[in-house]
């Protein structure tokens, strides 16, 4: 698991940098597919790619649609067995528990999968462009915290920062 908790910051710093591509920008695809499409050419763009770079992170990022589409359904199938459990007469709190530890060991396994995966466009990326990729601030949505360069106040735009 995380040695550090650091380990666990750097992680989590890292992933931020790639939600500027799979975040709200002017208009949000409505699928998967799609968002996953606009954060190809999103990133293509502002990055500079080749045309062998865009293959290659698109496999990638394919990769990564399929991994969260299986995390989600997981994630839901958890989230079921706990509502049913919930809505008993007498709900049990091992059981619950027990739940609650699938999920955070589900998340865990999701957030390594999202460090390889990072570690794999770090692999495709220049040092410059990995560099480019990591330096962009984060995007939020409404209700969400922006990232700190624009203080401290829930995000109220629709489309979030860029």
């Amino acid at each position: 698991m995380w040695r550090t908790g650091k380990q666990m910051v750097l992680a989590v710093l890292m992933l931020g940098a790639l939600t500027v591509y799979a975040g709200p920008g002017t208009s949000v695809p409505a699928n998967d597919s799609a968002r996953f499409r606009a954060m190809d050419q999103r990133m293509a763009r502002d990055l500079g790619l080749t045309k062998d770079q865009q293959e290659k992170i698109k496999k990638l990022h394919g990769d990564m649609k399929n991994a969260r589409k299986d995390h989600g359904n997981q994630m839901k199938a958890i989230m079921d067995k706990s509502k049913t459990e919930l809505l008993k007469n007498s709900p049990s709190k091992v059981v619950l528990y027990g739940l609650a530890k699938e999920m955070g060991d589900l998340r865990a396994e999701m957030a390594k999968f999202e460090v390889d995966h990072l570690l794999l466009l770090k692999a495709v990326l220049t040092p410059e462009q990995f560099h480019k990729l990591l330096s962009k601030p984060a995007p939020c949505g409404p209700g969400q915290m922006p990232p700190p360069e624009c203080g401290d106040s829930p995000c109220n735009k629709p489309t979030g920062h860029r």
